[in-house]
């Protein structure tokens, strides 16, 4: 009975979603070229080439010069809103309301939120758009909200914006290229785009087996050249052994806690007249490990150390184990912090060779959740590549950070082969505490929130 009424409540809405179309195609003059062949109005345009025509249109009645009074202001709100309505009821073309100055989502159409509804946020409504960017794309759309006025208006309307969105399922991501389209700009800050998304990608990629994986795997050292300028006091920064930044700042720092190191860098420091956070940065070296746990999910595994380069002497720290994440969407919280984690996505169509990653940092805040921080992570054989938008607490504002990694040398066994045998043996429901029982190797040590592996150093 209730699969009868669906059908016949559906069947309406197509009917009356072409007797819309049917109406515009009638009204809207005809600006883009026809494409007989796949049209199915009378006009001889197709769906999207009609919406594109109705965009232009709209346009040019708000810019020709009338002299006909205007209605008045509630009469014309009562018809925008009433537009704005049938916009975001829409399932097959896609609307997108924001807020301009903080990119916050104040409506989307059906389809739109059809598409978005697995995020990590669990909500669209109220977050900032920004978030399902991908981070190297979020500065174009940040700049926008400097549009202010009549002309920032017009230049806001005469232009589209082209960037890569995050789709998700419960497990993995997928960037999809979205061409934003400006339909209107309202007095108070609100503008209402149309998102011409391409569709999914149809490229399936060969499953990573462990072969791979360790090829992926190995030692890699920060590229201070390649990489964008740190926007931060570095040598404050490291003196914060806690989880609250992002990236790599919390490994150094973690490493520079234990006297010793602390008190061999600091003479290595002097000795070759270079700031302390400068040094730790050339000696910072990441021992990145990829597996596969039972069930299926890839595992990323991190250990750092520091290490001289060879020109400048032989000290190394012993590795230190900083993180360890199944890459399956789910929470991760992080150490006596249950008001903040991450979730960790796969790409669903890497290409072969490759791992590419999205992170995202999440808090508490009031009643919702606030993401601190977005990555992009790609490995691939040439080394590591993290965009990054974070949100700077200093600055009160976000910043973007990319970041290189090159890869200076394969796996270190040992350290490999425990990874393996760890990985074996811990369950995925209580890893952290099996992780403890099962790895007799090392010995650990929880401070605020950051699993830290607690080792002699070597001279």
């Amino acid at each position: 009975m209730l699969t009868a009424k669906k059908t016949i409540q559906k069947a309406a809405q197509r009917g009356r979603r072409r007797l819309l179309i049917d109406a515009l195609d009638a009204r809207v003059p005809i600006s883009s070229g026809l494409n007989q062949l796949r049209s199915s109005l009378a006009s001889g345009r197709t769906v999207e080439q009609l919406m594109g025509d109705l965009v232009k249109y709209v346009r040019s009645l708000k810019q020709e010069h009338c002299d006909v009074p205007e209605p008045n202001t509630d009469s014309r709100n009562v018809a925008d809103e009433l537009i704005r309505s049938g916009m975001l009821s829409s399932r097959t073309i896609l609307f997108l309301s924001v807020s301009l100055s903080d990119w916050k989502v104040t409506g989307a159409s059906t389809g739109l939120k059809e598409i978005l509804k697995d995020n990590p946020f669990k909500q669209l409504e109220g977050r900032r758009f920004i978030d399902f960017v991908h981070p190297r794309d979020a500065l174009k759309l940040r700049c926008l909200s400097s549009f202010h006025g009549s002309e920032g208006s017009s230049s806001l309307l005469n232009t589209s914006y082209e960037v890569y969105i995050r789709t998700f399922d419960s497990e993995s991501f997928e960037c999809r290229r979205c061409t934003l389209v400006p339909i209107s700009v309202h007095d108070y800050g609100v503008v209402l785009f149309n998102l011409l998304l391409d569709p999914a990608a149809s490229y399936i990629p060969e499953p990573l087996n462990v072969a791979v994986l360790k090829q992926l795997s190995g030692i890699y050292a920060f590229d201070e050249i390649r990489s964008s300028t740190l926007p931060w006091d570095l040598d404050a920064k490291i003196e914060r052994l806690d989880q609250d930044h992002f990236g790599f700042i919390p490994m150094i720092g973690a490493l520079l806690h234990c006297p010793q190191t602390r008190k061999i860098v600091q003479e290595m420091s002097s000795k070759f007249g270079m700031q302390l956070s400068r040094l730790a940065l050339r000696m910072f070296q990441l021992h990145l490990s990829f597996l596969v746990n039972e069930e299926g999910f890839l595992v990323m595994s991190k250990h750092v150390r520091l290490k001289l380069p060879s020109y400048m002497g032989n000290f190394q720290s012993m590795w230190q184990k900083h993180e360890q994440s199944s890459i399956d969407g789910n929470k991760e919280d992080l150490w006596l912090r249950k008001e903040a984690w991450n979730r960790f996505y796969q790409h669903k169509n890497t290409r072969n060779l490759e791992i590419h990653l999205s992170k995202f940092s999440l808090r508490r805040d009031g009643g919702s959740v606030r993401c601190s921080n977005s990555e992009s992570i790609l490995v691939n054989q040439e080394g590591i590549t993290i965009w990054s938008e974070f949100w700077d607490e200093s600055q009160a504002k976000f910043a973007d950070v990319v970041q290189y990694f090159s890869k200076v040398a394969g796996t270190d066994d040992m350290l490999y082969s425990t990874e393996l045998n760890c990985n074996r043996s811990v369950r995925r429901t209580d890893r952290g505490v099996d992780a403890l029982q099962k790895t007799d190797r090392f010995g650990f040590l929880l401070n605020q929130g950051a699993l830290i592996l607690v080792a002699p150093y070597l001279t």
